[in-house]
């Protein structure tokens, strides 16, 4: 396909003034290979930054003369009199198969008519621009979009993104409530994930040129001509959030992308935050009223998600929003749009809802969904666990119970597992104690394995002995995990263990009687151990990372024998995870990262293995045609015999 040379005409009637007016412009032709590339007023083309700096652009005036079926329109960024923001999305061509706008959601909702055939995720960003008093417009290619925004950005180069699930969460849930869209879990899901290699953006504030087409986006009737791109709390609301996920996702591939101000990061809602409350409701219990399909009255039902999203997420009334909008809710049970984004005098219909809701939600003692309470909202707490006070517990005080090397390594697994959670956030404040939010027993054991009666019996000890605070299970089995909020109030780090609390539990007998064989025991078929070595040398590596180099003091510490120790290293040298003078090449997160995949594998080879033997103990007792009467095991007569 030969790459199109020709021009379209600029539509100059519907730039804003305020652009026309700053000298920002020059032009710009078309490569032999479809490229853009910026020229000087002389037709030599601008090598490197000179094409994208401020210093070579024009008045409009000065450039229009030379507006041609050759020669483009182009404006620049970094003039200080009008500080501007832009956000510059294109879909790749033939790459992008998910949904797009459709005429007939333009005929329920007029402002959708210029965006038909467009993509949701950027329909959702002229949406959300054009509501921020910003100017939109499609680009040369007629496959995306420019978005103009009065505001600033911390850093003034550019930087280029491919979008992924996470973006399009972060960006969709405002389409997906004007939109007035009905749609489930799995197509939310769906959806995001088809933006991930079919469409890019750049984001960019000054040393920038860009393409202008005049070919606007704006409902009908808009003015676009009279638009002062002043900056709004919300366009700097988009240009935050946008910058911050580039911050925190581009930047880990491109060492050069934006580094983003921490303050910026608590202005949007971030998708990962998002991912819990659409999980959530895949449960039968909260699928109907999740899609409006519980039958209620819409008020009762908007009002009960409410009620559930902050349950589940805590006293986080951005995230309720956010949620919601991605819900079925945005469709009344009658087919007709939802009222949520209705204002009057007394603010939106979604907003008021939202606060009555926290409202009772705060009076019923901020419940919690996986059981206990949030704690009451903004309470204020200091955490305070150094590091030298978690390895004394990891090791002194753990070790001043009796218990086999297993039980040792398995209590240092939990706890490490409840400090992990508070250095996540995963917790709430309530009476001077974090509230751990575990994701209950099931989530606990896919993160430190065992089973979960084993790990409800090790927390029932943590309580016993002064470890955690309190232990406690609601009458549908979730955990309740209260632990001090420093080590200065922790009584088994101040005191020692508990009197009666010096043996560590060990897995109760099983309560079923064992039924007699009827058939010798067949042979055990050997098979190869499964690999451990990681596993076994996560507290060598603790002690390693902790800066102890002496092969001695880590045996003792650990309470494993010297030789188990330096079998544990010579495995990790093996792996290249320690160098010979002891030296970890990996950090302390990332080798737990390893022992969790290792324990993962290992389970799913067990699962296989008992898969196996349970096919092959069927296929044994149908051959044998064994039944089973109130005296015991009886062997039919058959040939076999």
């Amino acid at each position: 396909m030969t790459p199109k040379t020709a021009m379209d005409p600029v539509q100059l009637d519907t730039l804003p003034t305020v652009l026309t007016d700053a000298p920002l412009w020059r032009i710009w032709k078309r490569t032999s290979t479809g490229g853009k590339l910026p020229v000087g007023l002389d037709g030599i083309a601008r090598a490197g930054n000179s094409g994208h700096e401020l210093a070579t652009a024009h008045p409009l005036e000065t450039v229009l003369p030379l507006l041609s079926n050759r020669y483009g329109l182009g404006v620049t960024t970094g003039y200080a009199p009008l500080p501007m923001v832009v956000i510059d999305v294109d879909e790749k061509e033939g790459k992008f198969t998910g949904a797009r706008v459709t005429a007939e959601m333009a005929a329920r909702i007029p402002r959708l008519t210029p965006l038909i055939g467009m993509p949701y995720l950027m329909a959702a960003m002229s949406i959300d621009s054009i509501d921020a008093d910003g100017y939109v417009e499609k680009s040369v290619s007629g496959r995306g979009l420019h978005a103009f925004l009065g505001g600033t950005a911390p850093q003034g180069h550019g930087v280029k993104w491919q979008f992924d699930a996470d973006y399009a969460m972060l960006n969709l849930t405002t389409f997906f409530g004007i939109a007035g869209m009905r749609v489930t879990v799995a197509v939310l899901e769906e959806e995001f994930a088809l933006y991930k290699d079919s469409c890019e953006g750049e984001i960019y504030s000054e040393t920038r040129w860009l393409t202008v087409t005049g070919d606007q986006l704006h409902p009908a009737g808009t003015d676009t001509a009279a638009l002062a791109l002043a900056p709004t709390e919300y366009g700097q609301e988009i240009i935050n959030r946008t910058l911050s996920w580039v911050g925190k996702k581009a930047h880990k591939a491109n060492p050069s992308a934006v580094a983003i101000d921490a303050s910026l990061r608590a202005q949007y809602v971030a998708p990962e935050s998002l991912t819990g409350p659409l999980r959530a409701f895949r449960s039968p219990g909260l699928a109907k009223l999740w899609r409006n399909e519980a039958g209620q009255n819409q008020s009762d039902a908007n009002f009960a998600l409410c009620m559930t999203l902050f349950e589940i997420l805590g006293d986080e009334p951005e995230q309720v929003n956010a949620a919601f909008i991605t819900s079925g809710m945005m469709i009344r049970s009658d087919g007709d749009p939802t009222r949520w984004f209705d204002r009057d005098a007394g603010g939106t219909h979604g907003s008021r809802t939202i606060t009555n809701a926290r409202a009772k939600w705060i009076a019923n003692g901020c419940k919690k969904s996986l059981g206990g309470s949030h704690g009451a909202p903004d309470e204020p707490v200091v955490v305070d666990w150094p590091q030298e006070a978690r390895d004394q517990m990891l090791t002194k005080v753990l070790n001043a119970a009796k218990g086999t090397l297993s039980q040792r390594q398995a209590a240092r697994r939990l706890l490490l597992d409840l400090f992990d959670l508070i250095d996540a956030g995963e917790y709430h404040p309530h009476g001077g104690e974090l509230h751990i939010h575990s994701g209950g027993l099931a989530a606990i054991s896919e993160r430190v394995g065992g089973s979960t009666t084993s790990i409800s019996a090790r927390l029932e000890w943590f309580a016993m002995a002064g470890i955690i605070s309190s232990y406690s299970r609601d009458s549908e089995g979730r955990p309740r995990i209260v632990m001090a909020a420093s080590a200065a109030q922790c009584i088994a780090l101040q005191e020692g263990l508990r009197p009666g609390c010096d043996i560590m539990p060990c897995r109760p007998p099983s309560s079923k009687p064992r039924k007699p064989r009827v058939t010798p025991a067949a042979p055990r078929v050997a098979r190869d151990p499964l690999p451990r070595h990681i596993q076994r040398a996560e507290w060598t590596m603790w002690m390693i990372h902790s800066g102890e180099r002496d092969l001695n003091s880590i045996a003792a510490l650990t309470g494993q024998s010297a030789r188990s120790t330096k079998k544990n290293v010579q495995d990790m040298q093996e792996l290249n995870l320690l160098t010979d003078d002891l030296t970890p090449t990996c950090t302390r997160p990332e080798f737990r990262a390893l022992v969790l995949q290792e324990r993962l594998r290992n389970n799913e080879i067990t699962r296989a293995r008992r898969a196996e033997a349970t096919l092959e103990y069927r296929r044994r007792m149908e051959m044998r045609n064994v039944t089973y009467n109130s005296g015991g095991y009886d062997e039919l007569a058959n040939a076999a015999d």
